[in-house]
């Protein structure tokens, strides 16, 4: 053997030796082309003392062709995961040794030595003894690690899961799912996020953002279906051209019943706000059990809350009565700069009859409201509310031939027509008479068309 080393090549492999049939031992082979060879194992690519954690000199290794096999072998409890060096000594007499340089690192070849109880495991299959674990564990359990050993742990009661059948024992200030390094929680579905929940700024809850497949649910106190940046309190937007965007919908599916009803509450203080007691509200009623539904709307009036107008089913509007019997029906007062009602050429007024204190009506004379007036004139004086004591009031007035219990063709035939007669000695709060131009006297029976129009 020579005494100098001029070539050196040395090739570092570990076999696992067969130990209890498939079971392999922490033994590997180490081969080169020296004789008497030390191995010293550093966990630093560095020689140091501090850094030493074994060694093994093996003595006159046989050589054939220039290599040779050695198996060196450092306990169970070294390859455990850190790394290691290998501090490589040749000797030819077993007293004087040759470092060499540099330290060689070790692969992972050794760290795929299996566990002394490897040998026992079967293919898909582990037993507790074998994970080390205090005992068996319960259906639907995990595997965790506590106090320096593997436990297993109830998914209800671990500090580190949540069970799908609920949880006891919790903190809300250590137990949540949620992120602390101010990242959103993101929740995957078909390989995408379908749930996106932002952290709110520190101390203002209001900025947290939900996200659901794009649509912001809560952003900064608003709400947005179809949008990630909701403009109002709520925003539902929908993009369809030439047909219907977004629409939302009140249900109540109960049974067709009389009564079913869905709403919609305005509140303009705390209070009033919810139930039938809101500053105003639209509601939807059932009116029928085959559904047919009204739609109503209410106010409060600063006294009392109640209906103001309705639209029936079948398409009748009425404001101040809840049963319009016609297309449009007005019970009160109708202002309007220009009105124009017209069926068939025609203007009704609901509730006209004779005598009626209606706006427009039939007065017939009587012997009670016709004769001579303290003037001389002989009068047919109008007793309607809508027209006394108010000189402002317009009075149109034509005579009416076809008067109930008066044959066509015959009656009244003189030009009439009206004036205000206050103080002639007509009834009490009659302001307002008919009269016959030629000062006829105006007998029971006769009737007139009188309309009453108040600016």
């Amino acid at each position: 053997m020579k005494s100098k080393l001029h070539i050196l090549i040395i090739t570092l492999a570990f076999f696992a030796r067969t130990q209890q049939g498939i079971t392999q031992g922490t033994a590997f082979t180490y081969q080169g082309q020296l004789n008497d060879i030390n191995l010293e194992l550093f966990n630093q690519p560095t020689n140091l003392p501090a850094d030493y954690v074994a060694q093994q000199t093996f003595y006159s290794v046989a050589i054939t062709n220039g290599l040779f096999s050695v198996m060196p072998d450092f306990g169970p409890n070294v390859f455990l995961g850190s790394p290691y060096w290998l501090q490589v000594s040749v000797s030819t007499n077993g007293v004087n040794y040759t470092s060499l340089v540099p330290l060689q690192e070790l692969t992972p070849t050794p760290y795929s030595i299996y566990a002394e109880t490897a040998g026992s495991v079967n293919n898909a299959s582990i037993t507790p003894s074998q994970l080390q674990t205090a005992g068996s564990p319960a259906n639907g359990y995990l595997l965790g690690y506590q106090g320096g050993s593997l436990v297993w742990e109830s998914p209800a009661t671990s500090a580190s899961s949540w069970g799908l059948t609920g949880n006891a024992g919790t903190s809300p200030a250590l137990d949540y799912l949620g992120t602390t390094d101010g990242e959103p929680l993101e929740l995957f579905s078909t390989g995408g996020v379908a749930i996106n929940a932002a952290n709110p700024a520190a101390g203002n809850p209001g900025n947290a953002a939900f996200f659901v497949n794009g649509s912001a649910i809560f952003q900064n106190g608003s709400m947005g279906i179809g949008t990630p940046s909701p403009q109002s309190e709520l925003t539902v937007l929908k993009t369809v051209p030439g047909g219907r965007g977004a629409e939302l919908s009140l249900v109540n599916p109960a049974t067709s019943t009389v009564g079913n009803e869905v709403a919609i509450n305005f509140g303009t203080d705390p209070s009033t706000y919810n139930g039938d007691s809101p500053n105003a509200q639209i509601k939807a009623t059932s009116m029928n059990t085959d559904n047919r539904s009204d739609l109503i709307m209410s106010t409060w009036n600063g006294s009392s809350f109640g209906e103001r107008m309705r639209i029936q089913s079948g398409g009748n509007v009425g404001i101040g009565t809840g049963n319009p019997t016609n297309a449009l029906q007005v019970n009160g007062t109708v202002g309007a700069n220009n009105l124009s009602l017209v069926s068939g050429g025609n203007i009704q007024v609901s509730g006209a009859g004779t005598n009626s204190n209606t706006a427009a009506f039939i007065q017939v004379a009587t012997s009670a409201n016709s004769y001579r007036g303290t003037d001389g004139y002989y009068y047919c004086w109008i007793n309607n509310p809508l027209c006394n004591g108010n000189g402002n009031s317009i009075l149109i007035v034509t005579y009416n031939r076809t008067p109930p219990g008066i044959t066509p063709g015959t009656g009244f035939n003189h030009q009439v027509g009206v004036t205000q007669a206050y103080g002639l000695g007509g009834p009490a709060g009659a302001d307002w008479a008919i009269y016959a131009f030629d000062n006829t006297p105006i007998p029971p029976g006769t009737a007139f068309n009188v309309l009453i129009l108040n600016p």
